[in-house]
């Protein structure tokens, strides 16, 4: 009897692993949309399976290393500059972070963020990269594992000064003109929909001010309602980056919040810029009178990463990425018709606000390196007119100006063959350790 059943529920499985295996090859080789739900799923449950196999975890590689690149490696510079940037240790699952010299390759000082304290979400600790820390003074910094409940001060042991788990933590921070923490936070929101027997939820962004010697949350905004409340509901609920008709559960998707530190003839000190990467747009806000005074849309795609240049320049990161389109299958034609549009390697964007206009800088090093991050992407510029740039896909590191490429490297946390992706390091010029 219990062979029988053992029997019966084998030939069941592999008769449905055979239908699947059946349908993938057959939409494969087909120009048929199978719209999302339970079919989709199965038909596609062998790519999944793939997918699986092939992904680094399975290979015991932390999320957070890409496939290293083989090329000459330069540094030429003349000048000491520094890193802050955090690196993941597989070995004893802590992450560090470590202030380095650029010129030199020596560490100054590490910080450790202990996995003891992190407040476990969804996203997993080794995934859970700290990005974009602050050296304070007395070799304090503040730090937080991404996409998480983990915003810390540490002091120069590494001992927590405060650990702030109000909120979810995610993309950038920057110091604000007070001397606390813009940081960018998330939370879900519902809405109501008369089609709907229940409301549906989205993951809405906010701004999120943190004071830098309590750890507490000062202000807090959501994204959404800075958009209708200034009447841009379009950009919140309208179409997205998602096509086939798939649920778009991250609409906005801010990865940066640029402060403005002193008054300009465009903008007050005070004021922030915003950057949404699903909406490829940027806005001045000024939050005392909630009220976008500039809004920032053109030749940048999935962008990141503002930088204020000068009192009426800023500068935009530009990824360049999209996901509109599909492949062309081996054998299929699309009308005879030769390409028209071009998707072009990531790029650095200035807008000029004195005329609306925008130009880029700094193209024709992208093109001859390829450079190319289809999102994150990071930017920042030095005094001496060197810009450092990553290339996050390939976790290579750039500083480089219109005339030439002064450093490319690709760190120095290897594991086997894949290299940490820098995580959005930031530059100091010159340090009071």
């Amino acid at each position: 009897m219990v062979k029988g059943v053992l029997k019966t529920i084998s030939i069941l499985v592999v008769s449905l692993a055979l239908l699947s295996v059946f349908g993938y090859i057959i939409q494969q080789n087909s120009e048929a949309v199978i719209p999302d739900g339970p079919l989709k799923e199965f038909v596609m449950f062998p790519q999944t399976v793939m997918e699986v196999f092939q992904s680094n975890e399975i290979k015991n590689i932390p999320p957070t290393f890409e496939m290293k690149h083989f090329f000459d490696p330069i540094n030429e510079l003349k000048e000491d500059i520094y890193g802050l940037n955090a690196f993941y240790n597989p070995d004893q699952e802590t992450w560090e972070v470590r202030l380095s010299n650029f010129k030199n390759d020596s560490v100054l000082h590490r910080w450790q963020l202990d996995r003891s304290t992190f407040v476990q979400t969804d996203r997993l600790y080794p995934n859970s990269e700290p990005r974009n820390p602050i050296l304070l003074p007395n070799r304090n910094i503040i730090v937080d594992n991404d996409e998480s409940f983990n915003l810390y001060r540490l002091d120069a042991e590494s001992n927590i000064v405060w650990h702030n788990t109000e909120k979810r933590f995610h993309h950038s921070m920057n110091l604000a003109d007070d001397g606390n923490i813009w940081i960018c936070t998330t939370e879900p929101r519902l809405i109501t929909i008369p089609t709907q027997e229940k409301p549906v939820a989205y993951e809405d962004d906010h701004i999120t001010k943190v004071d830098v010697e309590t750890g507490k949350v000062v202000y807090d905004k959501s994204t959404s309602e800075i958009l209708i409340e200034n009447g841009y509901r379009n950009f919140v609920y309208g179409f997205s980056h998602v096509i086939d008709g798939a649920v778009d559960d991250d609409p906005l998707h801010l990865n940066d919040i640029e402060p403005v530190l002193s008054d300009g003839p465009y903008w007050k000190k005070g004021d922030v810029f915003l950057s949404f990467r699903h909406r490829s747009l940027v806005l001045l806000y000024r939050p005392a009178i909630n009220r976008i005074i500039r809004m920032m849309y053109g030749p940048f795609l999935r962008q990141h990463d503002v930088d204020i240049l000068n009192d009426s320049t800023i500068s935009i990161f530009n990824n360049e990425g999209t996901n509109v389109g599909k492949r062309i299958k081996e054998g299929h034609e699309l009308y005879g018709q030769p390409a028209a549009d071009v998707i072009d390697y990531s790029n650095i964007v200035h807008y000029h606000f004195a005329d609306s206009s925008f130009s880029h800088h700094l193209k024709h090093q992208f093109d001859e390196h390829h450079i190319f991050t289809d999102t994150q992407g990071f930017h920042q510029y030095l005094s001496n007119g060197m810009v450092y740039v990553e290339q996050h896909g390939r976790g290579i590191q750039y500083f480089m100006d219109a005339e030439r490429v002064y450093y490319k490297n690709q760190g120095t946390n290897w594991v086997r063959d894949f290299v940490e992706r820098p995580h959005w390091v930031r530059i100091y010029e010159n340090i009071d350790l």
